[in-house]
């Protein structure tokens, strides 16, 4: 099961009567649905929250609400998402050029490649970029199916929602405050977006999920299932795993600020 729990005991944000959670000080909570009262104390739910901080940390324990909603805000500004280019797509470089230019200061780039004659300039490119190398990286392709591409180059993935695009690809400018306002104020568990020429993956759930690639199972039999058909099996009602290019570009997001 793609489970990944949370719950807001003793955090800064918690909001509480009598011993007991109310609510959540950024209204969090608001967008969760199936979330549980534990001890009848306080919730807990299969989401990922990102707003969590210990109320007992050094530089939590002395601050005011109205400083920690505002400190947790200017901490989103800066969130950046990973980016993934699938140089094998279309092996040009005024088309990579593109496609970094239409997004705005990714955490990482790594870039699929096939021909290790264009290594070099693809390093030049990407390098304009972002300018620490250790998160830069060139995957090269051998003899690899096309639908292991992304597992190759998942070794250099981090932690968080990283996009998967073709080479050429034009990106939303605000494709991180998207993915801010989507994923961590609404609450969200985006495991996968297909928008076309670019793809939206949830980093933790492509590796608990085991990838595209075959995986031997505790009975000994092999689940053969791609990323996309293990999560297909896994989604219900309650838990929404897989969006589309609408249901993200065009969510409607209260900003909780």
């Amino acid at each position: 099961m793609l489970k990944v729990l949370s719950d807001c005991e003793n955090c800064f944000f918690l909001k509480e009567e009598n011993g007991v959670q109310v609510g959540c000080h950024l209204n969090i909570l608001d967008n969760i649905e199936n979330k549980k009262l534990v001890n009848d104390k306080f919730y807990s739910f299969d989401k990922i929250c990102m707003f969590f901080r210990s109320k007992d940390e050094p530089d939590w324990k002395y601050k005011t609400l109205e400083q920690g909603i505002e400190l947790v805000n200017r901490e989103m500004e800066f969130f950046r998402t990973g980016l993934v280019i699938n140089f094998i797509k279309n092996h040009s470089l005024s088309a990579l050029k593109e496609t970094l230019d239409s997004i705005d200061n990714p955490s990482y780039i790594i870039v699929i490649n096939d021909k290790p004659e264009y290594n070099k300039e693809i390093f030049e490119i990407i390098k304009l970029k972002i300018s620490d190398l250790k998160r830069l990286h060139i995957v090269q392709i051998i003899n690899q199916k096309e639908e292991y591409y992304l597992d190759e180059a998942f070794k250099f993935c981090r932690l968080g929602t990283f996009c998967y695009a073709d080479c050429g690809a034009i990106l939303p400018s605000n494709l991180n405050k998207k993915i801010v306002d989507f994923v961590f104020r609404k609450m969200n568990k985006l495991a996968y977006c297909d928008c076309g020429d670019y793809k939206l993956y949830s980093a933790k759930l492509f590796k608990v999920a085991g990838g595209n690639k075959q995986k031997l199972k505790e009975d000994g039999t092999i689940d053969s299932k791609n990323y996309l058909q293990r999560l297909q099996e896994q989604e219900t009602n309650e838990s929404k795993l897989i969006f589309t290019k609408e249901e993200f570009l065009n969510a409607d997001i209260n900003n909780n600020s």
